[in-house]
């Protein structure tokens, strides 16, 4: 098989996509907030107990509500209507370098296209809605583990950065990230499934080719 990417032009996952992402992601956020101000509306200078009381049982349950499912991923669910569980491997999100999205698409979500990431063989496969990826070891030059921070770790895990021996359809690199669990849970047991799969993929590579020229 030989290494390839290739985009086709998207089905789904447009603007309005984008936007209802962006209005869930809000939700849970605006609901804290106006809590917190019927809070403090509820605080009596003779007695603040009470209010103080629901402040706190109120912006506690709000706040393991957000963290424990995950609004923020906005549009989850219509994922996973779309795609269902991988067979083989995870449910991922891929941001391409250069980024497929300009403007108000690519400012309201990070992720150019999404679908399952899995490993066969000797090749990195991704397959999704309008990218298709599929490459040999030989074809990608090095492969970096990030997070959003050390303090955020817990709850997202892992994303990888594939940077290639030479450009594919104009791709130099892009990101991939885990996006399979509707939860915090289910979403850091699937990072750190990924980031298990890539480095058995890169610990085990026995190289069945030369590896191609690098572009000039």
């Amino acid at each position: 098989m030989q290494s390839r990417i290739i985009l086709t032009p998207p089905t789904r996952y447009g603007l309005g996509w984008r936007i209802y992402g962006n209005v869930i992601a809000a939700f849970p956020q605006l609901m804290i907030i106006g809590y917190l101000v019927l809070g403090l509306i509820m605080l009596d200078k003779e007695s603040p107990l009470p209010g103080l009381l629901f402040l706190l049982a109120t912006g506690t349950a709000l706040l393991l509500s957000t963290f424990v499912v995950l609004p923020f991923f906005g549009g989850y669910l219509l994922l996973a209507r779309d795609y269902g569980p991988g067979d083989r491997g995870v449910f991922c999100q891929i941001s391409l370098t250069p980024r497929r999205y300009a403007g108000l698409e690519g400012v309201l979500d990070d992720a150019d296209d999404f679908g399952h990431f899995y490993i066969d063989g000797e090749y990195l496969a991704f397959r999704g809605n309008s990218t298709d990826v599929l490459l040999h070891r030989s074809a990608i030059q090095s492969v970096n583990f990030r997070n959003i921070g050390w303090r955020a770790y817990w709850m997202a895990g892992n994303s990888a950065d594939v940077y290639l021996v030479q450009p594919m359809s104009g791709v130099w690199s892009f990101n991939l990230a885990a996006r399979e669990g509707a939860t915090i849970i289910g979403t850091r047991k699937a990072a750190d499934r990924f980031t298990a799969q890539v480095e058995e993929f890169l610990r085990t590579y026995n190289p069945t080719q030369p590896p191609p020229v690098p572009f000039a």
